[in-house]
């Protein structure tokens, strides 16, 4: 029962589901004119995904059994997915909201992306140590893009529209995985047979 509701909880960070959601907010972004915002919401997926997806190639890439500093074994791309699509979610409603209505979309964000990344060391998938790393890219990702492109803006949109499609969208996607883990263990193989580095 307790393996469960862990696989339930740690499939709202898989790919399938942050990407699908990261473009039902940007396309929602783009029909209110809120280019700016738009680019966020896509920016946080793609660009967490690219940088999580480069330290997985460079750590599968090495040889077998190489040393890694702080034990990193594979950056969470769950982790770092849920902290950037959910959080850049959460912060873009809050910034059209006003007074202690502004801490609801966090109060819903946070608890789901602790979730997910306790789930993820307790399920076997990563350690501690992945999960710190891949939340931290993540973390950055958002914040950074947040600095850059929305600092200081209130972004309008139907966010009560967003959020029920968003709600009903993921009970329907849930399960879905995209295998990108396997992938790049492929794809990294492929690197290691053209460019040897043991």
């Amino acid at each position: 029962m307790i393996g469960f509701l862990l696989r339930t909880v740690t499939d709202f960070g898989d790919s399938a589901l942050t990407g699908t959601l990261s473009l039902l907010l940007a396309a929602h972004l783009l029909a209110a004119k809120e280019r700016r915002a738009a680019a966020a919401a896509a920016l946080a997926f793609t660009l967490t995904g690219g940088v999580v997806a480069l330290g997985k190639l460079m750590i599968y890439s090495r040889c077998p059994g190489t040393a890694l500093f702080l034990n990193l074994q594979s950056p969470s791309g769950h982790s770092a997915m849920s902290v950037a699509v959910y959080g850049t979610a959460a912060a873009i409603i809050a910034s059209d909201l006003t007074g202690w209505r502004r801490a609801l979309p966090f109060a819903v964000a946070l608890p789901l992306v602790g979730l997910i990344a306790v789930s993820r060391v307790l399920v076997g998938a990563h350690t501690v140590v992945d999960v710190t790393v891949g939340t931290s890219i993540g973390a950055l990702a958002g914040l950074g893009l947040w600095a850059v492109l929305l600092r200081g803006h209130a972004v309008h949109f139907r966010w009560q529209i967003f959020t029920i499609q968003a709600f009903v969208l993921l009970m329907l996607l849930h399960g879905l995985h995209f295998p990108a883990e396997s992938m790049l263990r492929r794809f990294s193989i492929l690197i290691r047979g053209l460019l040897p580095v043991c």
